[in-house]
């Protein structure tokens, strides 16, 4: 696959997401009515975790099925909380303290809290993993 056609690719199930996630914020009848969003993509995911597989079939589930503590928001190329409600950094000029928004749930329902953030932090930087972030690192968080 090429470049040019992965990208197109992506482009339109973002676009996809995108139309989505505004009808679900506009509150249209339809919007409350839908349970599901169906994509697909050619190849089947390497894995769901973004950290260690860099394929394109995984790229794309994990941005459709993932969230972040923020984002860049394109238009104005600002951090924007995602799951994250605010964030600081501290005094040190090294650490930063991030505010989860209230409620918010696995799609199973259960809590996620400041525990999965930092069991996620880990796993980036495990030697184990294999992650980008991972390798020669030897301090622990």
């Amino acid at each position: 696959m090429t470049i040019r056609r992965a990208a197109v690719t992506i482009g339109a199930l973002l676009l996809v997401v995108a139309l989505a996630t505004t009808a679900f914020r506009a509150g249209s009848p339809r919007a409350q009515q839908a349970a599901t969003l169906v994509a697909s993509i050619r190849a089947e995911p390497r894995s769901f975790n973004r950290y260690t597989a860099r394929d394109l079939s995984t790229t794309v589930v994990t941005y459709l099925t993932q969230a972040g503590l923020v984002r860049v928001n394109r238009s104005t190329d600002r951090l924007e909380g995602e799951l994250a409600e605010r964030w600081e950094l501290l005094p040190d000029q090294k650490t930063y303290r991030v505010t989860l928004r209230p409620g918010l749930t696995f799609s199973d329902g259960e809590p996620f809290t400041a525990d999965d953030v930092a069991f996620s932090f880990r796993a980036l930087y495990d030697e184990r993993g294999g992650t980008a972030l991972s390798v020669g690192r030897r301090d622990s968080l």
